[in-house]
Protein backbone atom coordinates (compact mmCIF):
# COMPACT_ATOMS: atom_id res chain seq x y z
CA UNK A 1 0.00 0.00 0.00
CA UNK A 2 1.67 3.52 -0.79
CA UNK A 3 3.12 5.34 1.91
CA UNK A 4 2.65 1.93 4.36
CA UNK A 5 6.16 1.11 5.51
CA UNK A 6 5.73 -2.53 7.53
CA UNK A 7 8.01 -2.35 10.91
CA UNK A 8 10.89 -5.62 10.69
CA UNK A 9 9.74 -7.59 13.46
CA UNK A 10 10.83 -11.46 13.00
CA UNK A 11 10.99 -13.07 16.40
CA UNK A 12 14.59 -12.95 17.46
CA UNK A 13 15.64 -16.02 20.13
CA UNK A 14 15.22 -13.60 23.00
CA UNK A 15 11.14 -13.09 22.01
CA UNK A 16 10.90 -16.58 21.76
CA UNK A 17 12.34 -17.76 24.90
CA UNK A 18 10.23 -14.63 26.35
CA UNK A 19 7.33 -16.41 24.88
CA UNK A 20 8.14 -19.68 26.42
CA UNK A 21 8.98 -18.66 29.84
CA UNK A 22 5.34 -16.35 29.77
CA UNK A 23 3.61 -19.09 28.67
CA UNK A 24 4.54 -21.03 31.46
CA UNK A 25 4.73 -18.32 34.63
CA UNK A 26 1.28 -17.34 32.94
CA UNK A 27 -0.60 -20.30 32.90
CA UNK A 28 0.72 -21.59 36.40
CA UNK A 29 -0.96 -18.17 38.23
CA UNK A 30 -4.23 -17.62 36.01
CA UNK A 31 -6.97 -17.99 38.68
CA UNK A 32 -10.14 -19.17 36.65
CA UNK A 33 -13.39 -18.36 37.86
CA UNK A 34 -16.21 -20.60 36.34
CA UNK A 35 -19.70 -19.82 35.62
CA UNK A 36 -22.55 -19.77 37.89
CA UNK A 37 -24.70 -21.32 35.82
CA UNK A 38 -24.68 -23.24 32.47
CA UNK A 39 -21.09 -22.30 30.61
CA UNK A 40 -21.65 -19.63 27.54
CA UNK A 41 -19.26 -16.41 27.77
CA UNK A 42 -15.88 -16.47 28.68
CA UNK A 43 -14.10 -13.55 29.41
CA UNK A 44 -10.26 -12.87 29.64
CA UNK A 45 -9.36 -9.95 31.71
CA UNK A 46 -5.63 -8.36 31.84
CA UNK A 47 -4.57 -6.35 34.08
CA UNK A 48 -2.61 -3.14 34.28
CA UNK A 49 0.99 -2.73 34.60
CA UNK A 50 2.61 -3.01 37.96
CA UNK A 51 -0.74 -4.65 39.17
CA UNK A 52 -1.88 -8.44 39.33
CA UNK A 53 -4.55 -10.33 39.54
CA UNK A 54 -4.43 -10.23 43.33
CA UNK A 55 -5.36 -6.59 42.85
CA UNK A 56 -7.75 -6.08 40.46
CA UNK A 57 -9.86 -9.59 40.57
CA UNK A 58 -11.60 -9.22 44.54
CA UNK A 59 -12.06 -5.29 43.40
CA UNK A 60 -13.71 -6.23 39.36
CA UNK A 61 -16.11 -9.25 40.67
CA UNK A 62 -17.46 -7.31 43.82
CA UNK A 63 -18.19 -4.47 42.53
CA UNK A 64 -21.99 -3.75 41.45
CA UNK A 65 -23.83 -1.95 38.65
CA UNK A 66 -26.97 0.88 38.61
CA UNK A 67 -28.65 -2.74 39.31
CA UNK A 68 -26.74 -3.56 41.88
CA UNK A 69 -25.17 -6.55 40.20
CA UNK A 70 -22.40 -7.97 40.40
CA UNK A 71 -20.00 -8.90 37.33
CA UNK A 72 -21.09 -12.58 37.84
CA UNK A 73 -24.81 -11.75 39.12
CA UNK A 74 -24.48 -9.66 35.69
CA UNK A 75 -23.19 -12.89 33.54
CA UNK A 76 -23.78 -15.64 35.35
CA UNK A 77 -22.89 -17.91 32.26
CA UNK A 78 -19.56 -16.36 31.75
CA UNK A 79 -16.43 -18.04 32.87
CA UNK A 80 -13.49 -15.27 34.23
CA UNK A 81 -9.96 -15.91 33.68
CA UNK A 82 -7.58 -13.86 35.36
CA UNK A 83 -4.26 -13.94 34.06
CA UNK A 84 -1.28 -12.48 35.65
CA UNK A 85 1.90 -10.77 33.72
CA UNK A 86 5.49 -12.06 34.55
CA UNK A 87 7.45 -10.16 36.62
CA UNK A 88 10.30 -8.20 34.72
CA UNK A 89 12.65 -5.54 35.30
CA UNK A 90 11.01 -1.91 34.52
CA UNK A 91 12.86 -0.44 31.35
CA UNK A 92 11.11 3.39 32.24
CA UNK A 93 13.47 3.63 35.39
CA UNK A 94 16.92 2.07 33.42
CA UNK A 95 18.39 5.82 33.26
CA UNK A 96 17.75 6.22 37.13
CA UNK A 97 18.34 3.07 38.67
CA UNK A 98 20.88 2.79 40.88
CA UNK A 99 22.57 -0.63 42.89
CA UNK A 100 19.29 -0.54 45.16
CA UNK A 101 16.85 -0.72 42.24
CA UNK A 102 18.86 -3.07 40.16
CA UNK A 103 16.60 -6.45 41.73
CA UNK A 104 13.45 -3.84 41.12
CA UNK A 105 11.24 -6.34 39.45
CA UNK A 106 7.31 -5.59 38.39
CA UNK A 107 4.30 -7.33 37.08
CA UNK A 108 4.26 -6.16 33.45
CA UNK A 109 3.23 -7.42 29.87
CA UNK A 110 6.01 -5.89 27.97
CA UNK A 111 8.15 -3.15 28.78
CA UNK A 112 7.54 0.54 27.90
CA UNK A 113 8.50 4.03 28.24
CA UNK A 114 6.89 7.00 29.35
CA UNK A 115 3.96 7.85 27.16
CA UNK A 116 5.02 11.58 26.41
CA UNK A 117 8.09 10.06 24.34
CA UNK A 118 7.21 6.34 23.60
CA UNK A 119 4.79 6.25 20.99
CA UNK A 120 7.77 7.51 18.57
CA UNK A 121 11.08 6.91 20.47
CA UNK A 122 10.78 4.11 22.40
CA UNK A 123 8.20 1.80 20.83
CA UNK A 124 10.25 -1.10 19.95
CA UNK A 125 10.77 -1.68 23.68
CA UNK A 126 7.42 -3.11 23.66
CA UNK A 127 8.00 -5.70 20.87
CA UNK A 128 9.15 -8.63 22.28
CA UNK A 129 7.03 -8.84 25.65
CA UNK A 130 3.95 -8.06 22.78
CA UNK A 131 5.16 -10.72 20.89
CA UNK A 132 4.78 -13.34 23.65
CA UNK A 133 1.79 -11.63 25.11
CA UNK A 134 0.01 -12.39 21.29
CA UNK A 135 1.45 -15.43 21.52
CA UNK A 136 -0.01 -16.85 25.06
CA UNK A 137 -3.63 -14.92 23.94
CA UNK A 138 -3.76 -17.04 20.76
CA UNK A 139 -3.32 -20.02 22.42
CA UNK A 140 -5.60 -19.31 25.06
CA UNK A 141 -8.47 -18.45 22.81
CA UNK A 142 -8.28 -21.41 20.57
CA UNK A 143 -8.36 -23.30 23.70
CA UNK A 144 -12.01 -21.36 25.05
CA UNK A 145 -13.40 -21.02 21.84
CA UNK A 146 -13.53 -24.86 21.27
CA UNK A 147 -16.31 -25.64 23.95
CA UNK A 148 -18.47 -22.68 23.29
CA UNK A 149 -17.75 -20.97 19.62
CA UNK A 150 -15.70 -17.91 18.36
CA UNK A 151 -18.71 -15.63 19.06
CA UNK A 152 -18.55 -15.54 22.98
CA UNK A 153 -15.17 -14.91 23.83
CA UNK A 154 -14.52 -11.24 25.36
CA UNK A 155 -10.92 -10.31 25.49
CA UNK A 156 -10.60 -7.51 28.55
CA UNK A 157 -7.85 -5.09 29.56
CA UNK A 158 -7.52 -2.38 31.72
CA UNK A 159 -4.22 0.33 31.01
CA UNK A 160 -1.43 -1.66 29.78
CA UNK A 161 -3.14 -5.37 29.71
CA UNK A 162 -5.54 -3.31 27.09
CA UNK A 163 -2.89 -3.08 25.12
CA UNK A 164 -1.86 -6.97 24.57
CA UNK A 165 -5.82 -7.49 24.35
CA UNK A 166 -5.80 -4.53 21.65
CA UNK A 167 -2.65 -6.50 19.70
CA UNK A 168 -3.95 -9.44 20.02
CA UNK A 169 -7.32 -8.43 17.96
CA UNK A 170 -4.88 -7.20 14.73
CA UNK A 171 -2.98 -10.64 14.63
CA UNK A 172 -5.80 -12.79 15.17
CA UNK A 173 -6.27 -14.73 12.11
CA UNK A 174 -9.38 -16.82 13.27
CA UNK A 175 -13.01 -15.65 13.41
CA UNK A 176 -13.76 -12.02 15.06
CA UNK A 177 -14.73 -11.90 18.94
CA UNK A 178 -18.28 -10.73 19.87
CA UNK A 179 -16.43 -8.00 21.60
CA UNK A 180 -13.70 -6.53 23.16
CA UNK A 181 -13.21 -4.08 26.59
CA UNK A 182 -10.40 -1.52 27.01
CA UNK A 183 -9.99 0.27 29.63
CA UNK A 184 -7.54 3.64 29.72
CA UNK A 185 -5.75 1.96 27.15
CA UNK A 186 -3.19 3.50 24.34
CA UNK A 187 -3.13 1.84 20.59
CA UNK A 188 -0.32 0.18 20.07
CA UNK A 189 1.69 0.98 16.66
CA UNK A 190 -0.44 3.87 15.94
CA UNK A 191 1.68 5.53 13.29
CA UNK A 192 2.67 2.10 11.48
CA UNK A 193 -1.61 2.14 11.67
CA UNK A 194 -2.61 5.11 10.58
CA UNK A 195 -0.17 4.87 7.38
CA UNK A 196 -1.28 1.23 7.02
CA UNK A 197 -5.08 2.17 6.89
CA UNK A 198 -4.63 5.36 5.17
CA UNK A 199 -1.87 5.55 2.81
CA UNK A 200 -0.37 8.60 0.99
CA UNK A 201 -3.75 9.65 -1.19
CA UNK A 202 -6.04 10.07 1.77
CA UNK A 203 -7.01 12.74 3.55
CA UNK A 204 -4.78 12.54 6.01
CA UNK A 205 -1.58 12.75 4.69
CA UNK A 206 -3.43 15.87 2.54
CA UNK A 207 -3.79 17.26 5.28
CA UNK A 208 -1.23 20.04 5.80
CA UNK A 209 -0.94 19.38 9.74
CA UNK A 210 -0.82 15.75 9.78
CA UNK A 211 3.13 15.20 10.70
CA UNK A 212 3.60 11.08 10.94
CA UNK A 213 6.15 11.17 13.46
CA UNK A 214 4.28 13.64 16.10
CA UNK A 215 0.68 13.42 15.07
CA UNK A 216 -0.15 10.55 18.07
CA UNK A 217 1.73 12.80 20.54
CA UNK A 218 0.30 15.81 19.54
CA UNK A 219 -3.60 14.67 19.43
CA UNK A 220 -2.45 12.60 23.27
CA UNK A 221 -1.77 16.01 24.93
CA UNK A 222 -4.97 17.60 23.25
CA UNK A 223 -6.73 14.88 25.13
CA UNK A 224 -4.97 15.71 27.89
CA UNK A 225 -5.23 19.30 28.06
CA UNK A 226 -8.45 18.93 27.49
CA UNK A 227 -9.46 16.78 30.20
CA UNK A 228 -7.65 18.27 32.63
CA UNK A 229 -4.72 15.68 32.80
CA UNK A 230 -1.49 17.98 31.64
CA UNK A 231 1.33 17.96 33.89
CA UNK A 232 2.03 21.22 35.49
Amino acid sequence: MPGYTSPSFAPSADMIEMKNNLLTDVEINTPIHPPLKEHRQTFIILHGRGSSTEEIAPALLSSTNSKNEALQSAFPHAKIIFPTATRSRPYIFKEVRTESFSSLLIHQWFGNWFLQNYLSEREKLSVPGLYACCSYMHKLLKREIQPIGKVNIVPWGSRQGAVPALSTLFTWDGEPFIALVGMSEWLPFSNWLWDFTHGDDSDLHRNPWYDPDSYCRRSMKTAQISTGQQRQ
